[in-house]
């Protein structure tokens, strides 16, 4: 899949609403249902559009649609657990309960992206093409 150029209408299951943050929005658009990730060695504590680079965390998903290219750092609300419709490619059952990384914004792989940014486990295949996450932005990669 491409990085989100608008928002995304991503599923959820169960009612995870009190599990969000507020976190400023770096120089960059996160778009509502998009993964958000932030730069966490040298980093500003600013949530950018989930990617796939190196020293980046996983954060959560974005609960509205935020531009921060002004600069001005506004805050965008993050959901930081819960489970949660994404893209991927090639799923089988075999994926489920595997480690699910981060592609780009709307995209999670098992196997292949170069930095190894965990955004939760796969709970669900529901297609080759769509897997349940639960989010678990607080586990750490090497």
């Amino acid at each position: 899949m491409a990085a989100l150029t608008a928002a995304r209408n991503t599923l959820k299951r169960g009612t995870y609403d009190q599990n969000m943050a507020s976190i400023p929005v770096g120089n960059d658009i996160v778009y509502a249902g998009g993964l958000v990730s932030m730069l966490v060695s040298s980093g500003t504590g600013v949530i950018l559009a989930g990617q796939d680079t190196d020293h980046h965390r996983c954060f959560g998903v974005a609960a509205e649609t935020v531009d921060g290219t002004g600069s001005d750092e506004p805050r965008c609300d993050v959901h930081t657990e819960g489970e949660f419709l994404f893209d991927t490619t090639g799923a089988d059952s075999a994926k489920t309960g595997l480690v699910a990384l981060i592609s780009d914004d709307q995209t999670v792989l098992t196997t292949g992206p170069s930095h190894g940014i965990i955004v939760g486990i796969i709970t669900e295949v529901v297609s080759a093409t769509k897997v349940w996450v639960k989010l678990n932005p607080y586990h750490v990669t090497a």
